[in-house]
């Protein structure tokens, strides 16, 4: 039977010495009646938690003895580890490691197919960029421009400044303006 549910081994007071009764019936209680009223609260708030405690410890012990009677997986005694539980821990690791090689290579989209997963697992980030970015440049043909490089835009003026009529140049400046102020802001 369970100790927290076992009845109490010492007999409750009867309503005469009950301090909550005394106070009941005569509405006044003294501080010996008050001290012994929170003593005997006190004390069965602790016979209830080393009750509860015992419970753990006892519930805690057959765990460790499942642990220890666990078999190994050569048939020797059992390291306390469920094989089971092994067997996660590994598939958590092989998750891990896939998340990773499929983040790298949804960041450097050029090494697929150009370099192994092992190279790309292997790796540290900065080669990985450098790969990445050598790949890019062969596919394009052409140089590798680096992505802050500032865009580079045609000039919209077709004429000569010295062949535009007065409107033309300050609408060319009104373009030039309003370009310079987004680049600031």
């Amino acid at each position: 039977m369970d100790p927290i549910t076992q009845p109490s081994e010492t007999p409750t007071a009867p309503a005469a010495t009950d301090p909550v009764a005394a106070d009941e019936e005569s509405g006044a209680r003294t501080p010996e009646e008050i001290e012994a009223y929170w003593r005997r609260r006190v004390s069965l708030k602790d016979k209830g938690h080393q009750a509860s405690e015992q419970a753990l410890r006892q519930e805690l012990e057959s765990w460790k003895a499942k642990a220890t009677a666990t078999p190994g997986a050569d048939g020797q005694p059992g390291n306390g580890v469920d094989p089971s539980a092994a067997e996660v821990e590994a598939l958590r690791r092989e998750l891990a490691a896939k998340d990773t090689l499929y983040g790298r290579k949804s960041k450097y989209p050029n090494l697929n197919g150009n370099v192994s997963d092992l190279t790309i697992m292997s790796s540290d980030e900065a080669d990985l960029a450098k790969f990445n970015a050598m790949f890019d440049d062969n596919a394009s043909g052409g140089t590798f421009i680096a992505p802050t490089a500032p865009k580079r835009t045609p000039s919209r003026v077709t004429k000569r400044i010295e062949d535009m009529s007065k409107d033309e140049l300050l609408v060319e400046l009104q373009r030039a303006t309003t370009r310079m102020m987004e680049d600031r802001g």
